[in-house]
């Protein structure tokens, strides 16, 4: 993998440029965006090449290091694609999540096979230290609605209502 430079006085794009971006960019990183948009939670560089790995997306085998994601990583932050949280772990913005989601769903199947490993693997589990319920609720519901799946989708909508009941902070952000 050819480390590319940094330019720091790269703008955000807006959704529209960084679906034109994806469209060029290579395919490792592409998957990367895809993992983040199902995922919606921030996740730490070796989880993200963990569930890289699951997906059976990188062909070596064994207890590879993880230091094939560091770049990619690196160069999708410093094109402003990714965010960083306080815990340095990465996050696709929930609105290019959406977009990317809803433009290419239909057509590809790493999204749908991300989608079903995330639910098998870790529908209720979270990498981030400071994860909400809401936010596990919320990314289920999202997993309902790509795989089609009411129960799941109903589930995360009536669980995400009683949060709201009890005062969760956080579904305020979604």
């Amino acid at each position: 993998y050819k480390k590319k430079t940094v330019n720091r006085n790269v703008k955000k794009p807006s959704v529209e440029e960084m679906l034109e971006q994806f469209k060029e960019l290579p395919l490792i990183e592409q998957r990367i965006l895809k993992l983040l948009a199902l995922y919606w939670e921030p996740s730490s560089a070796d989880n993200i090449a963990t569930l890289y790995k699951e997906c059976r997306f990188n062909k070596q085998s064994g207890k590879q290091s993880f230091n094939f994601i560091h770049a990619p990583l690196q160069l999708l932050f410093s094109q402003k694609i990714l965010e960083r949280t306080d815990y340095r772990h990465f996050q696709l913005p929930h609105e290019y999540a959406d977009a990317l989601c809803n433009e290419y769903y239909a057509s590809d199947e790493d999204l749908k096979k991300i989608a079903n490993h995330i639910l098998r693997t870790r529908s209720y589990y979270s990498s981030w230290y400071d994860a909400s319920f809401s936010e596990r609720q919320f990314r289920n519901m999202r997993l309902g609605r790509y795989l089609d799946n009411l129960r799941l989708f109903e589930e995360g909508f009536n669980n995400l209502t009683a949060s709201r009941e009890k005062g969760d902070r956080n579904l305020e952000l979604m």
